[in-house]
């Protein structure tokens, strides 16, 4: 799970909020420079400090602590927090393939996405590396959110006999992203 620690300079005095968005949060944590405080309300409210976990997407307000005297004025600061994309695959297991000297494609089926994701890439081990496999950049393609089959997975020609594992890493339009361990196996010709 990944920690993500929002760290957030204003400018307090001026007349003005901001607005954040992040991906979807496992865990968040705020952390402010010196003399920024956070609280859930703009007068009174939780205060978040510095091990606080941000419960959801909301406003936040900010104060500003100078000379050991806190400002009464908190700065509004609007958080959405954008969906991860999920995909729930049948396996996990790519479609095997027979070794070929030139590229070939294959498939991977699921059952389902959510979060409309738009591409997709892999990231093959080193043993699959050293097998001739390259990694697969983003690739733009259709997801269902029903049962369907990534039908574009690329195959390196030449890629050696054997069973590889890889990351599969979906991402959707706001750049939000989850991956998934995969396998392919290239049999001998």
């Amino acid at each position: 799970m990944k920690k993500y620690i929002f760290l957030f300079a204003i400018l307090l005095g001026s007349a003005w909020a901001m607005a954040q968005t992040f991906n979807q949060l496992t865990t968040a944590a705020i952390t402010a420079p010196s003399g920024i405080k956070w609280y859930s309300a703009s007068t009174g409210g939780t205060l978040y400090d510095g091990a606080a976990t941000i419960p959801a997407a909301a406003t936040y307000y900010a104060s500003q602590t100078v000379n050991g005297a806190e400002s009464t004025l908190r700065f509004p600061v609007a958080v959405t927090i954008n969906p991860l994309p999920t995909i729930t695959l049948t396996t996990g297991v790519i479609t095997s393939v027979t070794f070929n000297a030139v590229d070939q494609l294959t498939d991977l089926d699921y059952t389902g996405t959510t979060n409309t994701p738009t591409s997709y890439s892999i990231n093959w081990d080193a043993v699959a590396n050293l097998a001739g496999l390259l990694d697969q950049g983003n690739t733009t393609t259709t997801f269902n959110t029903t049962a369907d089959t990534i039908s574009t997975i690329l195959v390196t020609g030449g890629t050696v006999a054997g069973v590889y594992s890889g990351v599969l890493t979906i991402v959707n339009a706001n750049g939000c992203s989850t991956s998934h361990t995969v396998t392919i196996t290239v049999t001998g010709g």
